[in-house]
């Protein structure tokens, strides 16, 4: 059975990336899967005002990101705009409301995915408009990362 993640020490973790690493987008923290680490993470996101969770058990294109991002900072919209309206959407509700991360539970998910270069290049690019980062945690990390987002991403264990 895994160790459960600290509060304190994925505070800690996630507070020194994004007051250290000025030209990382992504951390990749790496964890056991237990059923309490989903609790400390919206715990942490909760504690943070700038701090945005979001479970992706259920993310399976890019769409269904874009949408998910939109609920997870509490934006209402609807579903049938394209995605070019709905990134335009959420780039300005981020800098509205001041989010300065998100935190990706489960990012094992994104590996069934078929267009996971698209997903993270569209991560990409919000960053590049609104200047957030993207906290990613999992048991496993993703191999098929391009060699640019690798580059601007720190890879970090945990526990």
């Amino acid at each position: 059975m895994g160790q459960q993640l600290s509060y304190d020490k994925t505070q800690l973790i996630i507070s020194n990336f994004l007051n250290e690493s000025n030209d990382k987008v992504f951390c990749f923290l790496t964890a056991d899967h237990t059923t309490g680490n989903s609790f400390v993470l919206k715990r942490y996101c909760k504690d943070n005002a700038h701090a945005a969770y979001m479970n992706l058990m259920s993310t399976r294109s890019t769409k269904s990101l874009i949408l998910q991002l939109l609920h997870s900072i509490e934006v209402p919209f609807v579903k049938q705009y394209q995605n070019d309206y709905l990134v335009h959407l959420l780039c300005s509700e981020i800098a509205k409301k001041k989010i300065s991360h998100f935190v990706f539970d489960h990012i094992q998910e994104f590996e069934t995915s078929q267009n996971i270069s698209e997903i993270f290049e569209l991560l990409r690019y919000l960053n590049i408009n609104t200047d957030v980062q993207f906290i990613c945690v999992g048991s496993s990390m993703s191999v098929s990362l391009s060699a640019e987002i690798t580059r601007r991403s720190e890879f970090l264990n945990v526990i």
